[in-house]
């Protein structure tokens, strides 16, 4: 077994872009491969579920992902609010605000985060979130997921900072892939609108019909936010330090 230490440099270590080049060959293989892909996309639907459902709960609606054996894919069976559900996440943020109130600028920081949740929680656009955060949360994850390989953070074997980066990768490149298509081709886009067969409505569609905006315009924006994926992991490694700083000093007891 090896044990890889996380480095505590503010640059990519020669390990790590070895690790992203491994990692981007993996995942180019198993997105042109239709064997490969088709194993390997039960990853991003999970995330993409998982993402839906955990923001539902959030919000006070139970959730439960699966996935989809009729058509494809999966989908998040979702209840009726149950409002009383609200109040432990309303609870943890002011748990974090007792916990830091020797602290004025943690205080003022909770408080604002409870009061947009709050605002947020009872206005419409709470349910715009828990549709966005399906393919949101795959862009989040495959940061994530890109940010270990970069820094071997919390790594324990070597060989999981390459699997990192090609999982990571996977996520990016099959994003690109779905909002390219629906970019470009109308084809596409009647069959993507066609949600199964019929009965529902897919993510894009719906957010367009609630913005009064195309499908096309969703899916070059989701688009651009893939491509920003891997900048945006190597920027939080790159200013991780200053980060962690600005957390413990926001968060930290009072000097």
């Amino acid at each position: 077994m090896i044990f890889v230490e996380t480095p505590e440099v503010s640059h990519v270590e020669r390990q790590g872009w070895v690790s992203m080049g491994i990692g981007a060959g993996l995942a180019l293989v198993a997105s042109a491969l239709p064997q490969l892909r088709f194993i390997f996309g039960y990853l991003t639907i999970l995330v993409h579920e998982m993402g839906h459902a955990l923001t539902a709960w959030l919000f006070g609606y139970p959730a439960i992902p699966t996935f989809d054996f009729t058509y494809g894919g999966g989908i998040t069976l979702q209840g009726a609010r149950v409002w009383p559900l609200l109040l432990l996440p309303l609870g943890l943020l002011a748990w974090m605000g007792w916990q830091h109130r020797a602290n004025p600028r943690a205080r003022w920081a909770w408080t604002i985060v409870g009061v947009s949740f709050t605002l947020l929680a009872i206005s419409p656009a709470h349910r715009h979130l828990m549709v966005l955060m399906g393919h949101g949360t795959e862009l989040v994850i495959a940061t994530v997921f890109i940010y270990r390989a970069l820094s071997g953070s919390a790594i324990k074997l070597a060989a999981e900072r390459p699997l990192y980066a090609a999982c990571g990768l996977f996520i990016v490149f099959e994003s690109l892939r779905f909002g390219y298509g629906l970019m470009t081709s109308e084809e596409l886009r009647y069959m993507y609108e066609q949600a199964k067969g019929g009965g529902h409505w897919m993510d894009f569609s719906q957010l367009a019909g609630e913005f009064v905006i195309r499908v096309k315009t969703i899916a070059t924006l989701f688009f651009l936010a893939a491509l920003t994926v891997p900048g945006v992991a190597w920027l939080l490694f790159r200013y991780r330090e200053m980060i962690g700083t600005k957390i413990v000093s926001t968060l930290g007891a009072e000097s």
